[in-house]
């Protein structure tokens, strides 16, 4: 396998196999690239078959996933050979890549260039090891049930009068 072979991977899966060496799960590098496990994975066996391993089966677990890439995560995880074509993320762009709100060209270019920039990428990954995403709470929606109780007391008293009327 060639030192370069990392290098030659597409930016997407270039991105996959550093981000998981430097320490990103899966569900992790998801976010980040917007995109779904079958993708990640897709990804990754591209990264598999350019060194030359062999790839996981079909539909496999996150961790079969995890055991097959691990000669991909060795070639990545030694210093890229490529120099970033762009200069180094500010820290609010760092932080809207980290949380997958990035999309379209930026998100491809960002991803391309923290795949090439160890500094950038150990910035990423401690954002996403250290800021899971905040639970969503839902807000009560108050005046929905309000209406619902007072449209079924209404048809409960419809009800009751009809049947009164009819067999009282």
């Amino acid at each position: 396998m060639s030192d370069a072979a990392v290098d030659r991977l597409p930016p997407a899966a270039r991105f996959c196999a550093r981000a998981l060496a430097a320490g990103m799960a899966p569900a992790d590098l998801a976010r980040v690239l917007r995109a779904d496990d079958t993708t990640i994975a897709k990804h990754l066996r591209v990264g598999l078959a350019a060194i030359g391993a062999p790839p996981p089966p079909p539909g496999a677990t996150e961790t079969a996933l995890l055991a097959a890439v691990e000669p991909l995560v060795a070639a990545a995880r030694r210093p890229p050979g490529r120099t970033p074509s762009t200069t180094c993320l500010s820290d609010d762009v760092s932080a809207a890549l980290a949380a997958g709100a990035l999309d379209g060209p930026l998100l491809l270019a960002e991803a391309e260039h923290v795949a090439d920039c160890p500094a950038c990428l150990e910035r990423i990954a401690s954002f996403t090891v250290t800021e899971a995403p905040a639970p969503v709470a839902i807000a009560p929606r108050r005046g929905l049930d309000v209406v619902v109780t007072i449209v079924c007391a209404l048809v409960v008293a419809v009800l009751l009068v009809w049947f009164a009327l009819r067999w009282g």
